[in-house]
């Protein structure tokens, strides 16, 4: 604990400072400091609640409070209230007593500690992109490698083939299964664009196929090359129907064919669909009869919102519905994508609280009655403090493609592919309860094991020094948790998970007679 005290000191050599005209403030807060120096943390603890009843807007008290707690066995709950109290309060004019840069990084390690990950993730992974100082910035790198160790990951997220990506900007994937072809955006030059002022090209529209495992070279697909910027949209099941973006009159979406070999010049969807507004995606589902599009028409919560259109006919189509709030918010939503079955869609927000940072992933159910489920982030590995966009699933699933603009991209954005968990995303939850003994302190030598009777499989979990534990459970199974204590059964419980369940949920804190 020692080595963190001296790097702390490091880093932020003001630490005693002068609070008040009289001294009051210092005497005391250079003796608190003699304290945590000391790693007496209770002690430090007591001065500096008395010291927060003096100046209760301080940040640098209720930091310093936060850091003793989060150095302290069982306390760590304690200590993100604080750590999060001082960031709150934390403004320019307290930068002499405390480092905001530091103030986050142990409010990143209480997030961690209390099994909050990706909040966690967030902190770090900003915080590292603010940091100059080699040292520090080696002590964040750390801290982030063991937050994403706790992860159970039930993905694994990685850069699609250097063949594909560039040092430009390659984005909005889709993907033909029944021929193995990756259809794509870039902004790679070619004989036919235009540099920006960003150094990059106009968006193009090319394609890759897979040939002895490996990707092709992209070659543009010159049908939909023209002076404007193109890009892939959505495909349809069959391969066979191409949705595409345009950016004449602010944007609208057009349709092309594959037809005796070749794809048809793209023929601008009717209204409503497209109209005097802008129109930047569109997916519809695997029968043809639904089209769920973006637009920032008016009726919508604010920015681009995602509608729904009914086929009626023939180049005819209902009046668009509006997701409603559950889907949309007073941002932008952008990139839908509806699944197979029609029941689940995939989508991109920057308008939703406590997402990771720009455009995060979001997904959301059909209910019984036909209306949306509240969106739920997909996470971290998928999302990340970049801009993540444009989910576009894989036959049942197994894995995805999408566009991200993440830290450590070749390019301004990159595809990426994540292979998925056989179980579907949104039926795991992760649990997480505490054990105690009738005085409510940690146990210790408990074992706690999970038995799933559906499938009969069982796991242990291990109690952490604070007493609390987590297992995992997935939707539609039945479980049997027994804790032991000296190879006795001390306490046992059965429940079942319904269809739909919460990616993280509290179970319940137990209380063992250990007389």
């Amino acid at each position: 604990m020692k080595k963190i005290i001296i790097i702390l000191l490091f880093f932020l050599p003001s630490y005693l400072f002068s609070q008040s005209d009289d001294g009051q403030y210092q005497i005391q807060y250079n003796i608190t400091d003699d304290l945590v120096y000391t790693e007496d943390f209770s002690g430090a603890i007591r001065m500096y609640k008395q010291m927060i009843s003096f100046d209760q807007k301080n940040p640098a008290f209720y930091y310093k409070l936060g850091f003793a707690y989060l150095n302290t066995f069982g306390k760590q709950d304690s200590a993100l209230f604080f750590l999060r109290k001082s960031f709150n309060l934390y403004s320019p004019k307290y930068r002499a007593d405390v480092s905001p840069f530091e103030i986050k990084f142990y409010l990143a390690r209480a997030y961690r500690l209390n099994d909050n990950i990706d909040s966690s993730i967030i902190i770090l992974e900003n915080l590292r992109t603010e940091v100059f100082n080699e040292q520090f910035l080696a002590s964040i790198n750390n801290e982030l490698e063991k937050t994403k160790h706790h992860i159970n990951n039930l993905f694994t997220v990685t850069d699609l083939d250097s063949v594909i990506n560039s040092t430009y900007s390659d984005h909005s994937p889709v993907y033909s299964s029944s021929d193995n072809i990756l259809i794509f955006t870039s902004r790679r030059n070619n004989p036919n664009s235009t540099q920006y002022d960003d150094g990059q090209y106009d968006e193009d529209i090319y394609y890759s196929e897979i040939q002895n495992g490996k990707w092709t070279s992209p070659k543009l697909m010159t049908t939909f090359s023209g002076p404007d910027n193109e890009a892939t949209s959505s495909i349809g099941e069959s391969g066979k129907d191409l949705l595409i973006y345009k950016d004449e009159e602010d944007g609208s979406i057009y349709q092309s064919e594959f037809s005796d070999g070749n794809w048809t010049t793209p023929a601008k969807l009717p209204k409503p669909i497209n109209s005097r507004h802008r129109e930047t995606h569109a997916s519809i589902t695997a029968d043809g009869t639904t089209i769920f599009f973006t637009s920032d028409r008016p009726g919508g919560y604010g920015g681009l919102d995602i509608w729904m259109s009914v086929k009626l006919g023939e180049d005819e189509w209902s009046k668009p519905v509006n997701l409603g709030s559950s889907v949309n918010s007073k941002g932008d939503e952008e990139s839908p994508n509806i699944s197979e079955d029609g029941q689940t869609l995939y989508f991109s927000s920057d308008g939703r609280p406590n997402g990771f940072g720009g455009f995060d992933i979001y997904i959301s159910e059909k209910t019984e009655f036909n209306t949306w489920g509240v969106a739920k982030n997909m996470g971290y590995p998928i999302n990340s403090i970049g801009d993540d966009i444009f989910f576009t699933p894989i036959n049942t699933t197994e894995k995805a493609f999408y566009t991200s603009y993440r830290y450590g991209s070749q390019g301004a954005a990159d595809i990426f592919v994540v292979y998925l968990d056989s179980i579907a995303i949104n039926q795991t939850t992760i649990n997480f309860g505490y054990v105690y003994n009738q005085a409510d302190e940690p146990i210790e030598n408990v074992k706690i094991q999970i038995t799933n009777t559906t499938t009969d499989e069982k796991k242990v979990a291990k109690p952490t020094q604070n007493g609390k534990f987590i297992f995992i459970t997935e939707a539609n199974n039945t479980y049997e948790l027994d804790i032991s204590l000296n190879n006795q059964i001390v306490f046992t419980d059965t429940f079942t998970l319904p269809d739909s369940v919460p990616s993280k949920k509290f179970y319940k804190k137990i209380i063992v007679n250990t007389n």
